[in-house]
């Protein structure tokens, strides 16, 4: 399993009062599933998915990535673990405005240490993957949504991660754009064995996944696995 999620809580203080996020959540994700992770303002579906990230430590439980226990990680231990293991995928982009295309998508192997000279030719391949090969000269400000979402999905595959977490990635997006991002996604799961877990607030985004977690309350009200209706 690429993911195992065992008994997982998680409560964070609100003024005098102990909210709880995620109560006693169990669940397991194999290679190649392109999971959509849907529920009600509040459900505790952001709550998982920034845990299952190492963005926020868990009050209890355990979250193991490749048979390995996150929770437990140093603070640097977490950092080398997000940069080299995993890859996000926000609602927002998150590209730097200052950097090209082709210079966010070689961000984070970069910041690892590796040469230009190395990063550079993986890079302009992912931009050809997400069909981005005449933009890698490009700055943010000159692309569409669309596009910059496309960059960060490039971005967040260039260490060729274990799992992609993706927070609302078509939220900003017309459904034209939105649909080809998610094409990409449904693509990068089937064809080629990528792990994806999704948050969604949209039931038609969470069509072109393979399985549907639906939470409410912190808890797991329902876990279906279907055949995506979506075409890629």
């Amino acid at each position: 399993m690429v993911v195992e999620v065992s008994h997982l809580s998680h409560q964070y203080q609100r003024g005098s009062h102990s909210i709880t996020a995620l109560d006693q959540v169990s669940l397991s994700v194999g290679q190649g599933e392109f999971v959509a992770i849907m529920g009600p303002s509040g459900s505790g579906k952001s709550t998982l998915l920034q845990l299952i990230g190492g963005l926020e430590r868990p009050s209890s439980g355990s979250i193991k990535i490749e048979g390995k226990p996150i929770e437990h990680y140093s603070d640097l231990e977490l950092t080398q673990f997000r940069r080299r293991r995993l890859g996000f995928v926000f609602q927002f982009f998150n590209l730097l405005p200052t950097m090209t295309a082709l210079e966010n998508v070689m961000l984070p192997l970069l910041l690892d240490g590796r040469p230009r000279s190395e990063v550079e030719p993986a890079a302009r391949h992912l931009l050809e993957r997400v069909q981005l090969a005449g933009r890698g000269d490009h700055y943010p400000s000159q692309l569409s949504g669309g596009q910059m979402q496309r960059v960060a999905i490039a971005r967040a595959l260039i260490a060729r991660p274990v799992l992609l977490l993706a927070d609302e990635p078509t939220g900003n997006l017309d459904s034209s754009m939105a649909g080809d991002i998610l094409g990409q996604l449904r693509t990068l799961a089937i064809q080629e064995r990528q792990t994806i877990l999704m948050v969604t607030h949209d039931p038609k985004a969470a069509e072109f996944g393979t399985r549907r977690i639906e939470l409410r309350d912190g808890r797991v009200e329902s876990d279906l696995y279907f055949a995506p209706t979506r075409e890629i």
